[in-house]
């Protein structure tokens, strides 16, 4: 006769697919509001760009009458101005390898990759989540595996 199942089990395995369901189907509202908070800061450094070339101009007729103005000097750009890199992130590939090898360093190397990608810009977002879910994936197992190996005594 097999031993039923305990409900402290399933209430961990339903809390961790809550956990993991609630981060997947969050990930694009969190994504949508960080291009829209770096879009307003783009315009306000554009916009401050504008300001402090328009004063260049000001100051430089005050102190130079008669002559004609000169083009601005170039003013530096931000990276997130210029867009994306065209490398893929080396955290998010190992994310993978180890999210389908079963490794939970998969989880950490998965959310550092995130945080990368957020600032660096570079590619590989696509391959970090999916290592990311199969680590928790693989955490999951561990943790069934375990407890069913307590209910069934093998720890005594």
């Amino acid at each position: 006769m097999e031993p039923a199942l305990d409900p402290t089990l399933i209430l961990i395995v339903a809390l961790i697919a809550a956990f993991v369901i609630y981060m997947v189907a969050t990930r694009g509202k969190r994504e949508q509001r960080e291009v829209r908070l770096a879009a307003e800061r783009d315009q306000a450094q554009v916009q401050a760009k504008a300001k402090a070339m328009m004063q260049w101009r000001e100051a430089f007729v005050l102190a130079n009458p008669g002559q004609p103005v000169p083009a601005p000097p170039m003013m530096a750009v931000s990276g997130s101005a210029i867009g994306m890199s065209d490398r893929t992130n080396t955290l998010a590939i190992l994310t993978l390898i180890f999210g389908v090898l079963g490794g939970y360093l998969a989880i950490v190397f998965g959310h550092i990759a995130i945080s990368q990608i957020k600032r660096t810009g570079e590619r590989g977002g696509g391959m970090a989540i999916a290592g990311l879910v199969l680590g928790y994936l693989w955490l999951a197992v561990t943790v069934i595996l375990v407890l069913l190996a307590g209910q069934a005594g093998a720890f005594r």
